[in-house]
């Protein structure tokens, strides 16, 4: 449905799935919190890159996120992040309905204390 003939009601700017400046920071810092500004993967789905060629992918320390947002080749946030050691991964995309991030129970715990932001965890079904 098309509000006084413009976006749809059901998608707003940037994008419906994609994290915020401030929401992306703030799930940083938390994994600075948890692992350390350690080096880890910035990946842009190619809908991201301004050339529509390719995927692009970068490493950097996770206190270097914001020098991201300067660079030419890119658009807006990362659509993943993570560490060589897969401990945990954030994937947060214009398609999606929302940000998804994996990672340890006290990670989850930790974002999930992020008063300002709707953060829930979800608990796999059990196997009958």
């Amino acid at each position: 449905m098309f509000v006084s003939g413009n976006w749809p009601n059901d998608i707003w700017f940037p994008a419906e799935g994609d994290n915020e400046v401030q929401q992306i920071q703030r799930i940083r810092d938390v994994l600075i919190d948890n692992y350390g500004d350690i080096e880890v993967n910035y990946y842009y789905v190619v809908l991201k890159a301004r050339s529509w060629k390719t995927d692009i992918t970068y490493r950097g320390r996770l206190s270097e996120l914001e020098s991201l947002w300067l660079l030419d080749e890119v658009r807006d946030s990362p659509s993943a992040i993570y560490p060589d050691t897969k401990d945990w991964c954030i994937v947060t995309n214009y398609d999606c309905d929302a940000t998804y991030i994996g990672g340890s129970k006290d990670l989850i715990k930790s974002l999930t204390s992020i008063d300002q932001y709707d953060i829930y965890e979800i608990v796999p079904k059990k196997a009958n």
